[in-house]
């Protein structure tokens, strides 16, 4: 039995409106071995209906229906079914770069990694344009030589990619062996998964290209849910910090680990859109950070600026008054945008006006050289025009003589 290289494992949940761009991508994949499982999470819309239908055209499908139980419930779902050699795990509203598979496969093998990440674009689904998506893989914290591994750079394992599912191929044996599992919480399940995956793969890999399109949308409500579960993010943290306990290599890795802690409740506590939702990320974040500064003074103050700077607001200060501080924060740097901008505003200006000079400098070139051409063209015509009379005089001189 030939077994698939790579297993696709997407889960679905009510994706009707994007999931054909979806599986069109990966059906489209340039590695042609693999397996698609899609598993479907209790759908209330078509999109098992359009499962069916690319299952009725390519056997490479396998379609896995549960009750809604979300996304990482029904990726561990699609791993117990997964034959493959490779596991991927994407999203059902993003699309893929052809080779994406393919070239993943192949830096796997020639690196014999556990692991490999790449890179992605944000897509705005409105105005259809793509951006960089500079923190899926920070290329700054890419080491000189590949493969690595946690022990080569246990201060920041965490930072060098997102713990975001879609940009990272996962040997399978790695996964069984330690045997690694999402959470069952609505959301941040991908953390825990992606940031033990990258403690314990032996051999990291990179393809830097941007693979996978990241569908972006404006105007509607789809991360209005966050507030249903403000917490999910942190019980998340508290997971991965006893796993990687239980394994002894918390302390390892601790300042990455307290990166990751920061960097997700910043981001999650702006994510909320309720003051109730905000003040429970923000109670919940600074009594944490209060007990590692218990644990470890002054610890955090030598991480990088920015951590730093939140850590000290977030142990020190009140909710209004980081929330001050964060404003002041946002302002200067919309001051400086501003300011970037009136700066590329003036360039282009600058650009306008030398266009129109150069257009004008051109037009006076052009209607120079063709003054030119007429006057050219006149004298070559008429110099032509009395070489033509000479000789036709000659000629009828020539055969006068002649005919005496």
């Amino acid at each position: 039995m030939i077994f698939p290289k790579v297993s696709v494992i997407i889960p679905i949940y009510n994706a009707e409106r994007h999931l054909r761009q979806c599986l069109d991508s990966i059906v489209e994949q340039t590695l042609h071995n693999i397996e698609i499982i899609c598993v479907d999470d209790g759908s209330t819309d078509t999109s098992l209906d359009i499962l069916r239908e690319y299952a009725d055209k390519d056997d490479r499908f396998f379609i896995i229906r549960q009750q809604n139980q979300f996304a990482g419930m029904a990726r561990n779902n699609g791993m117990q079914h997964a034959k493959g050699t490779y596991l991927a795990f994407f999203d059902a509203d993003d699309f893929f770069e052809p080779d994406m598979l393919e070239k993943a496969y192949d830096q796997c093998e020639q690196d014999q990694a556990d692991l490999c990440l790449w890179s992605a674009d944000y897509y705005d689904t409105n105005t259809g344009l793509s951006t960089p998506f500079d923190y899926c893989l920070d290329r700054a914290l890419i080491p000189p030589t590949l493969p690595f591994s946690v022990q080569d750079m246990p201060d920041c394992i965490f930072q060098i990619s997102a713990p975001t599912p879609w940009n990272k191929l996962y040997r399978r044996s790695m996964l069984e062996k330690h045997q690694l599992l999402y959470p069952s919480t609505k959301r941040s399940e991908d953390t825990f998964f992606a940031s033990m995956a990258m403690y314990h793969a032996s051999r990291i890999t990179i393809v830097d290209k941007p693979f996978v399109h990241y569908r972006q949308a404006h105007g509607g409500n789809q991360q209005s849910g966050t507030d249903l579960t403000p917490l999910d993010w942190y019980h998340v943290m508290l997971q991965l910090k006893e796993a990687l306990q239980s394994k002894g290599g918390f302390d390892f890795v601790y300042d990455s680990y307290l990166k990751l802690l920061i960097g997700n409740g910043h981001y999650y506590m702006f994510l909320m859109r309720s003051w109730e939702g905000f003040q429970s990320v923000y109670a919940n974040l600074s009594r944490e950070l209060q007990h590692e500064q218990t644990r470890r003074p002054n610890r955090a103050y030598a991480l990088p600026k920015w951590y730093a700077d939140i850590f000290r607001h977030l142990t020190t200060t009140s909710q209004s008054e980081y929330l001050l501080h964060e404003l002041k924060q946002q302002t200067a740097a919309c001051d400086a945008l501003n300011n970037q901008i009136a700066q590329h505003v003036q360039a282009l200006q600058t650009l306008k006006q030398e266009n129109i000079v150069l257009q004008t400098l051109l037009r006076n070139s052009i209607r120079r050289q063709y003054r030119k051409y007429r006057l050219l063209s006149h004298c070559t015509f008429g110099a032509m025009r009395r070489r033509y009379r000479r000789k036709k005089t000659e000629l009828k001189a020539k055969l006068a003589s002649q005919s005496l």
